[in-house]
């Protein structure tokens, strides 16, 4: 169910985990588990998560994406920053960006900022981008394009930079008391 070009630490037919950066392009496939973790983990090449398909990010300082991030299925940021890079940079190409597709759940089970570099980097959410699991604030430093749904069930969503919503919805928990969903 995982299709790559390269070797893992871990790698069964429904199970990859990997200690450090990916140098080649990922594709898992409905009922793959992608676990990445690391210090200072990079992305160089692109991950594609199928529908049905899950990717566990958890660094323990950050992550760097310098690549395309293309999810139909789950990822689930746990912990650690993300940072992206997104720009044509003398010898460099950098296409760190995520785009979540209609169908797809990104959730921010942390409270982590996700920084940007260059100016360029971009979160497309056409699915669901869902904060719970912690009541701390998520600084979002990236510009982010929503035309599906944001659902903040507890803590804070922080857009830093521009942010633009055509259709989508918003989903805020607002009931009062300490831990509940709101944004910045």
């Amino acid at each position: 169910r995982l299709v790559s070009d390269w070797s893992s630490d871990v790698c069964s037919s429904d199970l990859l985990s990997v200690n450090g950066s990916i140098n080649g392009p990922v594709t898992l496939q409905p009922g793959a588990t992608f676990n990445w973790t690391g210090n200072g983990p990079g992305l160089t090449a692109a991950v594609t998560v199928a529908a049905g398909a899950v990717w566990n990010i958890a660094p323990t300082g950050g992550a760097y994406l310098e690549s395309f991030v293309t999810n139909a299925g789950t990822i689930n940021w746990m912990s650690g920053y993300l940072q992206l890079y997104n720009e044509y940079y003398y010898y460099y190409y950098y296409n760190g960006s995520i785009y979540n597709l209609a169908g797809a759940t990104f959730n921010v089970l942390s409270d982590q900022p996700i920084y940007n570099y260059f100016g360029y980097e971009f979160i497309e959410n056409d699915g669901t981008f869902r904060k719970s699991g912690t009541t701390g604030a998520n600084n979002i430093q990236v510009l982010f394009t929503n035309t599906g749904t944001i659902d903040v069930e507890s803590g804070t969503l922080q857009f830093k930079n521009t942010f633009s919503q055509t259709g989508g919805t918003w989903d805020i928990g607002i009931n009062g008391g300490g831990g509940n969903g709101g944004l910045g």
